[in-house]
């Protein structure tokens, strides 16, 4: 009987099931982001991809997905990083290269405070 009209109720868990899709992946491979670095407000910064709509940003040990070619690093605890950034695959293309790795450290946020601060001083200064 037909339930296209309907709501269907499924008790319990219904396991994925990967969909195999025959043929030639024919989608090219995105380039890899260039020029990443850190600006002074601690924002990840790198050259935005054509046809890309997601990037993926590995510190340390944590991903982090954006859509955007700027994202905050203010969420991460104080330390060292290793930091690179990818393409994510989509319709469009297949998932790039990682970018070469930066290094970071993060501070504590009183101290980005206060450095914050000295550069507002020092720009009311000149």
């Amino acid at each position: 009987r037909s339930i296209s009209n309907g709501i269907l109720i499924v008790r319990g868990d219904i396991p994925e099931q990967p969909l195999e899709i025959k043929g030639e992946d024919t989608r090219t491979v995105f380039e890899t982001p260039t020029n990443v670095f850190v600006d002074h407000q601690n924002n990840l910064r790198f050259s935005k991809i054509n046809g890309a709509t997601r990037y993926i940003i590995t510190a340390g040990n944590k991903q982090f997905e954006t859509s955007k070619n700027v994202f905050s690093l203010n969420s991460l605890n104080p330390g060292d990083y290793e930091i690179k950034v990818r393409v994510k695959s989509n319709l469009n293309g297949k998932t790039s290269l990682n970018s070469e790795e930066i290094f970071y450290k993060a501070k504590h946020k009183t101290t980005d405070e206060l450095l914050n601060w000295l550069i507002k001083f020092a720009k009311n200064k000149n």
